[in-house]
């Protein structure tokens, strides 16, 4: 019997840096979330939109159907139990995890992660890019058994779970990587991301001068050539250093957690 894929947006409009930004407009016409829908479609799958039952949530659904994609909405916190319950209310074996605050996700990347998902190679059970691999253009594809895996170290429904690294690690998935073609080796310092309003910025100006659905090395060389990377990279080290501090706390609890303490 054939395995059935999909492409999971995750989205919710209460992010703590920038709230509502999946409704921020990047173009005259269509904001963040529409866009990473769009270009999701590109990959040849079912699309679900991934957010919660929260009411603040309620413009995301009201999107997903305009733009004629399925919206699946569980927990709020916990993003990985949200996976979890939407792989099993849609039936898929095995999907990607799309950002739903990354624009330029590369969508060619996005297919041969699939592919490797579909295959089974090497009996993967999460497909993470080359570091090679320019950030931005993929964050994680992942089978039913391995989304399940992370799901019982994060049962809890308010369990924070905005950065999933080391319930990766804690879980022990078997990864397989995707190897980078040499336009995908890009060696420039360009955010492809929004998170800040300076990223909002960026993708304004951009989005002026190449297509939405441009693929992401052509995009960031567009950015390059204009001196785009110049409205928001100073950012990055700020982000950087809030990833730490999240990875580090999650680190002590599953620790914790594992030792039997309780706090």
């Amino acid at each position: 019997m054939e395995k059935k894929s999909g492409a999971l947006v995750t989205v919710r409009a209460s992010s703590s840096r920038l709230r509502e930004k999946c409704f921020q407009k990047l173009t005259d016409e269509l904001c963040l979330l529409q866009i990473v829908i769009r270009r999701a479609k590109r990959l040849g799958c079912p699309v679900v939109v991934a957010t919660s039952v929260d009411p603040s949530d309620d413009g995301i659904l009201k999107l997903a159907e305009a733009e004629d994609v399925a919206c699946y909405r569980g927990v709020l916190k916990n993003k990985i139990l949200r996976w979890a319950q939407c792989f099993e209310e849609m039936g898929f074996d095995q999907g990607l995890l799309v950002d739903g605050d990354d624009p330029t996700f590369d969508y060619h990347v996005g297919k041969r992660g699939l592919e490797i998902l579909e295959r089974g190679m090497g009996n993967c059970e999460v497909v993470v890019a080359s570091p090679d691999i320019f950030p931005g253009f993929f964050t994680y594809g992942i089978t039913r058994g391995g989304i399940n895996k992370l799901a019982r170290l994060a049962a809890e429904p308010d369990m924070d779970t905005d950065v999933i690294t080391h319930f990766m690690e804690k879980a022990g998935l078997v990864k397989s990587e995707i190897p980078a073609l040499k336009k995908e080796i890009i060696p420039h310092k360009v955010r492809l991301t929004i998170d800040y309003e300076e990223d909002v910025q960026f993708y304004r100006n951009l989005f002026k001068l190449t297509n939405y659905m441009t693929p992401g090395p052509e995009t960031v060389e567009t950015a390059v050539s204009n001196g785009l990377e110049k409205i928001n990279w100073h950012k990055h080290e700020e982000f950087l250093e809030n990833q730490r501090l999240f990875n580090e706390k999650v680190s002590n609890s599953l620790a914790d957690s594992s030792s039997g303490v309780k706090k």
